[in-house]
């Protein structure tokens, strides 16, 4: 075999090998890869870049931090988590989150400034808003200022986010009236009892910064009523911190003056033809959520009509 024979080969090889890499499903996300980005002393935005390109047209995805639970379940772990996941799909991710001893407030206000610097560094790349578990409730609230930056947005998905917690037996009112021991008698951060999930057998998500966290949107309802960024709302079919009582009326409300607005409501269980029902954690944190939920992330997000 010739010189140039062997070193097409060996090219070849290499070129298999390389796809292939590329093309896996990346579980963790190297701290090595973070570019942060300070928004004043508010809040910092993280970049985490795509580790499989593609020739498609893949919008960027700007994440809120969960706040309930801390920001390194949605990158660090035993199981694929929802940034590198999205990572290796050709998804260039931005996750905004307060700073240290800044709350659910700051990072609502940060969410103008943070949404200039994506556009800016995203050239013109269409730009997916997402909320996570209680930043949803920054995401939404940015929405309902009607800030000239929205609408740069193609579109703003919700994912285990709770916006109404007055119903009886809402996780904030037992916060409020129940006496836990140790950690758990604090107000500000969520007591690890309320995040342990059935599939993980007692796992629980690290808690995270839940001060300020708002009961209702009721004072605002006429601005969400005539939002029409197309919107979805998934949540947990048995989800005890953000069940359907928190967030079904604010999907019915949301956009209600055009019929016209595209919405979806996906309630994630076996009546939606999901391996099991889904509690806040599983959503998050669990092998199952990466073959079932983080796909109609990706779906959602890639619609354009």
């Amino acid at each position: 075999m010739s010189h140039n024979s062997i070193l097409k080969t060996l090219v070849s090889v290499f070129a298999v090998i390389l796809i292939t890499a590329c093309g896996s499903v990346a579980n963790f996300t190297s701290k090595d890869t973070f570019q942060g980005i300070r928004i004043g002393d508010k809040a910092e935005l993280i970049r985490f870049p795509i580790t499989y390109y593609t020739n498609d047209e893949t919008p960027v995805v700007l994440l809120t931090s969960p706040l309930i639970f801390t920001d390194t379940e949605l990158y660090e772990g035993e199981h694929t988590r929802l940034i590198p996941w999205l990572n290796s799909r050709g998804f260039t991710v931005f996750l905004v989150r307060p700073s240290k001893g800044r709350d659910l407030n700051d990072l609502s206000s940060a969410l103008p400034e943070a949404l200039k610097e994506v556009r800016e560094l995203s050239r013109g790349s269409r730009i997916v808003l997402g909320g996570l578990s209680l930043g949803g409730q920054a995401a939404l609230e940015f929405l309902l200022t009607e800030s000239a930056e929205t609408r740069f947005l193609s579109r703003v998905f919700f994912l285990g986010t709770g916006f109404d917690y007055e119903y009886p037996g809402s996780f904030l009112r037992r916060m409020t009236n129940e006496k836990w021991p140790g950690s758990c008698s604090s107000a500000t951060s969520l007591c690890s009892l309320y995040l342990q999930s059935k599939e993980e057998k007692g796992r629980s998500l690290k808690p995270g910064n839940i001060q300020n966290a708002k009961l209702n949107f009721d004072s605002q309802k006429s601005v969400l009523r005539r939002l029409s960024l197309p919107a979805a709302f998934i949540g947990g079919k048995i989800d005890s911190l953000a069940p359907t009582e928190a967030w079904f009326n604010t999907f019915k409300t949301y956009g209600e003056v055009s019929r016209s607005t595209q919405k979806l409501y996906f309630a994630a269980g076996e009546d939606n033809f999901l391996s099991t029902d889904y509690d806040h954690a599983m959503l998050f944190s669990s092998k199952s959520a990466a073959s079932e939920i983080f796909p109609i992330v990706q779906k959602w997000v890639l619609q354009t009509k």
